[in-house]
């Protein structure tokens, strides 16, 4: 399977934005799930990885990315590193990522050919009056239209070759992973978080702090 993420011009609350669109397409069937973001960070990578592959009711072995920082620590292509936190995700849902080589974004032109498709298909004469709104209509349009019309390179409708691809896609564990962001925070030896640059620190230092417990 393969995922990018795309910014679109979307007309939201009666506003011209610049809104990510996220996606995720099946390899074999080219069945397709986008979702929308103000900001695509880890977090809402997790949200929308969860939310595809719950869509897709499984994953396949491999997904294929860019060379983006939401997914790697470092290096790219063949050398890339994952960020250890995104790799850990991806396991609980049973696959791994594998970034193209630098130079050869066509290893993900699945992906790529469909946000024009949303691009061209989708957006065009279409409003919203929030996020959710718009992710609701991009759900129904994923359903009814880019996964239920037939496409020539297939011979029938991605949903009719999804029907042949789901039982050789990785089954999701019974427990699903909690979305999480992980943040860093400064404390002193006694937990407390810092509210001030950080210094050394006495007793009677005049400053307010809040208990940090089971962090």
């Amino acid at each position: 399977m393969q995922h990018d993420t795309s910014a679109h011009r979307v007309r939201l609350a009666e506003k011209n934005v610049t809104a990510q669109c996220a996606g995720l397409v099946l390899a074999y069937s080219r069945r397709l799930f986008i979702q929308y973001y103000p900001r695509y960070s880890r977090f809402e990578a997790k949200q929308f990885l969860l939310e595809a592959a719950c869509f897709m009711q499984g994953s396949c072995p491999i997904c294929l990315i860019d060379n983006t920082s939401v997914m790697l620590a470092c290096g790219a292509g063949e050398n890339a590193v994952m960020a250890p936190e995104m790799a850990a995700f991806a396991r609980t849902l049973g696959f791994e990522f594998r970034a193209h080589r630098v130079g050869n974004p066509d290893r993900k032109g699945r992906i790529e050919r469909n946000f024009f498709f949303v691009q061209t298909n989708f957006l065009p004469g279409r409003s919203f009056t929030d996020f959710d709104d718009l992710n609701r209509q991009a759900l129904a349009w994923c359903k009814e239209v880019a996964n239920a019309n037939p496409k020539r390179v297939l011979g029938m409708s991605p949903e009719a070759a999804y029907v042949i691809e789901k039982p050789y896609l990785q089954s999701l564990p019974s427990a699903l992973p909690p979305i999480y962001e992980v943040l860093d925070r400064v404390v002193d030896l006694n937990g407390y978080v810092l509210s001030a640059p950080a210094r050394n620190w006495s007793e009677s230092d005049d400053l307010e702090a809040e208990r940090k417990l089971g962090c």
